[in-house]
């Protein structure tokens, strides 16, 4: 069973969410933890999932060990009058190889989505967008894919898969599922000319960093009709990210948050 492969959160980020204020997002969570194991999903519509792997990440400084300190500032917060009820269902732990844990992404996926359950993967590289990608195969429709990127990620379609080419495995690659591509944020100056036409060719859709910071809200049809998003951390401007590989120009703090409400 794909559940199998979660492991439990830590006790010191359960003992920081029992620590919380009444009404913040920690009194509502259902939490995977080593005393109690897994948490009863019925009525859940949201589980989170950290993914430990980023060894197809070429800007990876190092493996990512934890995702700790996201989940407690995450806890923290107060929902308002929102009321998807939540779950944090632990890690997925780096496996032997990339591709047992692109394995595990894909049936974790392709569970939660027999159950009405969406899945939000936290951590890891963009490459693991492949396996969700692929966790549609089953279900026999084409899917849009929103990426918020200052890249394409088209890659060399002959070379083994990366952070920077796993698109092109979806576009090249059989079962062919894949219905439209979306780029919001994308810096003209990464992006070589003939990825940029062949976006064009294919009348998929990309819309400028620019013209994004000017009216963010022309992101959000685009939002609307998407099956799988995901934000590359990279997309944000250096001020507004502590980060060594940072790029100066990009999307502000505010700005991923409305992208990321407009996703929800």
């Amino acid at each position: 069973m794909a559940l199998e492969f979660l492991k439990p959160l830590n006790d010191a980020v359960v003992t920081h969410a029992e620590l919380q204020p009444d009404q913040t997002i920690a009194k509502s969570i259902r939490f995977h933890t080593s005393q109690d194991g897994l948490p009863s999903l019925k009525g859940v519509q949201l589980v989170i999932i950290g993914v430990l792997e980023n060894r197809r990440d070429s800007n990876a400084l190092f493996q990512v060990e934890s995702l700790d300190q996201v989940r407690e500032k995450l806890y923290e917060l107060y929902p308002g009058n929102w009321s998807t009820a939540l779950a944090d269902l632990g890690d997925v732990h780096a496996g032997d190889s990339v591709e047992d844990t692109y394995y595990v992404v894909k049936q974790l996926t392709e569970h939660f989505l027999r159950e009405g359950i969406i899945p939000m993967f936290l951590g890891g590289s963009q490459d693991l967008m492949y396996p969700i990608y692929r966790a549609f195969d089953e279900f026999q429709h084409m899917i849009n894919v929103v990426n918020v990127d200052c890249r394409f990620d088209l890659g060399d379609i002959d070379l083994p898969i990366t952070s920077r080419s796993y698109v092109g495995k979806m576009i090249a690659q059989e079962p062919y599922n894949l219905f439209n591509y979306s780029n919001l944020g994308f810096q003209t100056y990464f992006n070589s000319q003939d990825e940029i036409d062949l976006l064009d060719r294919m009348y998929f859709d990309a819309i400028r960093l620019g013209y994004l910071d000017n009216d963010i809200t022309l992101a959000e049809p685009v939002l609307r009709d998407a099956d799988i998003v995901g934000i590359d951390m990279s997309v944000v401007r250096a001020g507004d990210l502590s980060y060594k590989k940072a790029n100066p120009n990009g999307l502000d703090g505010k700005q991923v948050c409305s992208l990321s409400r407009y996703a929800g």
